[in-house]
């Protein structure tokens, strides 16, 4: 994947990191699984599965939080490299 890309798939995933549905979707799932897993009552094989789906809607927020950090390093990077351009050509006018 290129620099170009990373740093647009970083930006779409900013984008979702910071909308308020995904927000209040996360919270609320997060919420919900939490509480049915603090019922006294709960059997095993349920509890079990409860922290899997935990488990898993936390990966999906870290793979998200991972790709919006890949895609700024990847902006940081072009940003870098077109400064030293740029120094460059003031240097060695071609």
């Amino acid at each position: 994947m290129t620099p170009i890309e990373e740093e647009r798939r970083g930006e779409r995933a900013r984008q979702v990191l910071e909308n308020e549905i995904y927000i209040e979707a996360f919270r609320m799932v997060e919420e919900r699984l939490v509480g049915q897993m603090a019922q006294a009552d709960i059997d095993r094989d349920r509890a079990e599965y409860l922290r899997q789906l935990l488990v898993a809607n936390r990966v999906i927020r870290r793979y998200l939080e991972q790709v919006l950090a890949t895609g700024t390093m990847a902006a940081m990077e072009q940003q870098r490299k077109s400064a030293l351009r740029r120094t460059v050509d003031k240097l060695i006018p071609r």
